[in-house]
């Protein structure tokens, strides 16, 4: 039976006793999916009213009664092996957990398959664990979110079924979340970007999210900072609330992310929908910095460390790529350069090196330029007519790399032998020009220093 301090709790007026009553009672009132809270000894203390509409119970033949009298008996280890997640949410706010797949008695004996999600308990003060029912199915997009995120496959989706999911725990919303913030726009949108454009924003939306990114705020209603505009086309649409939630990093830095949520009622979220923001909030950052570290892994398997252009195994994918259609590759060999380490160190090498990088960039416009290792790099040109072309380019490139280098105080002088190969019709094996080009640039070496040779292959 419950206690009088359990009834202040969850629901009395004035109540001086322990929890918060205005937070039970925002529970009953806009829960779709009912609450129940389960004590340390399984022991079910209350269950919102919206449980009969899930399993034909009224709330009052659910308090009292032990877990396992509602379980189906298949399903009572895996729910007691559940309670893990539960507890761990209990006792950290910032916990993300998967929902618990559980099989629950409905009144009529039929077996319901239920999903039941922990929420975080700490600012009501009642012993027990806060728990919502949410039917089999319809929470799939949990799951699948949950899943695509941990495994780490197709996060752009992963995205797309978080906003899906605020959409089915939050009635009457639109949601999108933004990544990529540069202070005026996001780079990418997952859900339908409705009304707020976030890739190409108003000046006044653009101020008012900045505010809002660059504050200290969960969740934001920024429906009256919005411009006259966007305000008046919401509006024709039904939605009068725009709430922003900032995505953090975990180390509380600057977020380049954001959920936005439209809803047709006005004011800002109450406790239990900011629960279901949070969550999803909480999954977008892990989603994000999944992708961050795939994308930085990515990366660095492509390009060389020092210069940062690309590396041989990608110069060889992007040559393989261009079969097919006129091309021709540069082999490029500093002259000169051993002394330099020599002399001055590696340091200064280093330095050379990655200025010597942006100088052939910068004359190689729409080309690609990669570091082959040690002071030799190469140049892919595509769609290139004649072999003038390409020697043109290379002459750009010698004439670039002789103005001196001043670096640590030294000013110092490097020179390049060069070796052009050229597939007109882009039908030599991609290994073969390369040999043909490396061959060209050692026979320059031998030849003298600064020279550039060239060949035409096939036809």
């Amino acid at each position: 039976m419950i206690t009088d301090n359990w009834l202040q709790a969850l629901g009395g007026d004035n109540v001086s006793g322990i929890g918060d009553p205005a937070f039970f009672r925002a529970v009953v009132e806009t829960a779709a999916n009912p609450y129940v809270i389960v004590d340390a000894d399984r022991i079910l203390r209350y269950a919102s009213p919206s449980i009969e509409m899930l399993l034909g119970y009224k709330p009052a033949d659910w308090v009292g009664k032990s877990v396992a009298e509602l379980l189906d008996p298949d399903s009572l280890q895996l729910a007691l092996a559940g309670m893990t997640e539960i507890e761990m949410a209990s006792r950290d706010p910032n916990w993300v957990g998967a929902p618990v797949r559980v099989f629950l008695r409905a009144a009529d004996g039929s077996i319901v398959p239920v999903d039941a999600y922990a929420r975080e308990t700490a600012r009501t003060g009642v012993p027990g664990n806060l728990i919502q029912l949410v039917r089999a199915g319809a929470s799939q997009t949990m799951s699948d979110a949950v899943d695509t995120i941990l495994e780490g496959r197709d996060l752009d989706r992963a995205l797309e079924l978080l906003t899906s999911l605020i959409e089915h725990d939050i009635t009457d919303t639109a949601a999108m979340l933004g990544s990529g913030w540069d202070g005026t726009r996001f780079a990418k949108v997952a859900g339908r970007d409705r009304l707020l454009i976030l890739t190409a924003l108003d000046p006044i939306d653009r101020d008012a999210i900045a505010k809002v990114l660059g504050g200290h705020h969960g969740v934001t209603d920024l429906f009256g900072d919005l411009a006259p505009a966007t305000r008046a086309a919401a509006e024709a649409r039904g939605w009068h609330a725009c709430w922003c939630a900032p995505v953090r990093g975990d180390d509380g830095s600057e977020p380049e992310a954001a959920l936005f949520i439209w809803r047709k009622e006005p004011g800002p979220p109450g406790v239990v929908f900011r629960d279901d923001i949070k969550r999803s909030v909480g999954l977008a950052r892990l989603a994000l910095q999944w992708m961050g570290q795939q994308q930085v892994l990515s990366w660095m398997a492509s390009h060389d460390q020092l210069t940062g252009l690309t590396n041989r195994s990608e110069f060889q994918n992007r040559l393989d790529d261009s079969l097919g259609r006129s091309r021709a590759v540069l082999f490029c060999d500093l002259d000169d350069f051993k002394p330099i380490n020599e002399g001055y160190g590696h340091r200064t090498g280093d330095r050379v090196l990655t200025t010597i990088g942006r100088r052939m960039t910068g004359v190689c416009t729409d080309c690609d330029v990669a570091r082959l290792g040690g002071d030799e790099f190469a140049i892919l040109i595509r769609e290139i007519p004649t072999l003038d072309h390409a020697l043109g380019i290379a002459d750009r490139v010698r004439d670039a790399l002789a103005d001196p280098i001043l670096v640590d105080g030294h000013e110092v002088r490097v020179d390049v032998t060069i070796g052009v190969a050229f597939d007109p019709q882009g039908e030599t094996e991609s290994d073969h020009l390369m040999d043909h080009a490396d061959g060209l640039l050692r026979r320059g070496k031998t030849e003298g220093k600064g020279r550039i040779l060239s060949t035409t292959l096939g036809g």
